[in-house]
């Protein structure tokens, strides 16, 4: 009976310690959702991305409400509010770049919204509770993420706030046209009025103005 007890004993005690011992720190990978918000839109977070770098997002709206403009809320690991960014139609949906000053070790939680020309929301998908979650990292495996199309965004050079040159971020809206340079006001020249020609008739007007 004795023996019995002691294996009994070790054997609930290798159970239990037998885990501790195995498991080590969670990664920032491991500490994701398991499930990513749904919504009215439909969206694909960064598996990962690399500290310091403009982390890209797109959204595809298929919604029967029309969508005049969209809005990303994202927050970092060392925010304490919620910051805003505007998306452009890019790519048959909405797509920005979360600047690479705000993309610091931790998760980036953001979430989405859209807006009819009214300003009123008609769509959604995550929220302040429920928000889309990417582990941001120092190091990152293979290729970063990037919009469709496009190469993935260059890490900020020191100093630098936003990051990704002009050619990686997404072009103007369709509805922003390009501003055109102001025309300059050019005088035009009176033919033959050479300073000559000009004295000649100044005098002519005053000798008869003096006779008058």
């Amino acid at each position: 009976m004795t023996v019995l007890r002691f294996t009994m004993a070790a054997a609930v005690a290798g159970v239990l310690a037998g885990p501790v011992l195995l498991e080590g720190p969670a990664s920032a990978r491991d500490r994701r959702p398991a499930a990513q918000p749904g919504g009215d839109f439909t969206h694909t977070p960064a598996a990962e991305q690399k500290a310091g770098t403009p982390l890209p997002v797109y959204f595809e709206y298929s919604g029967t409400d029309k969508v005049a403009r969209v809005i990303v809320k994202y927050r970092s690991a060392q925010m304490d509010d919620w910051r805003r960014l505007d998306l452009k139609h890019f790519s048959g949906g909405w797509a920005g770049l979360i600047p690479c000053g705000d993309v610091v070790l931790g998760p980036m939680r953001y979430w989405v919204q859209g807006f009819d020309e009214g300003g009123d929301a008609v769509a959604s998908s995550g929220d302040p509770k429920d928000p889309f979650v990417v582990p941001i990292q120092s190091e990152i495996q293979g290729e970063g993420p990037h919009l469709p199309g496009v190469r993935a965004p260059r890490a900020c050079s020191q100093g630098d706030s936003q990051g990704a040159p002009a050619e990686d971020a997404p072009p103007p809206a369709a509805d922003e046209e390009p501003k055109k340079p102001a025309k300059k006001d050019r005088k035009e020249a009176v033919p033959g009025a050479t300073g000559a020609a000009l004295e000649d008739t100044a005098t002519k007007r005053a000798s008869m103005e003096v006779a008058g």
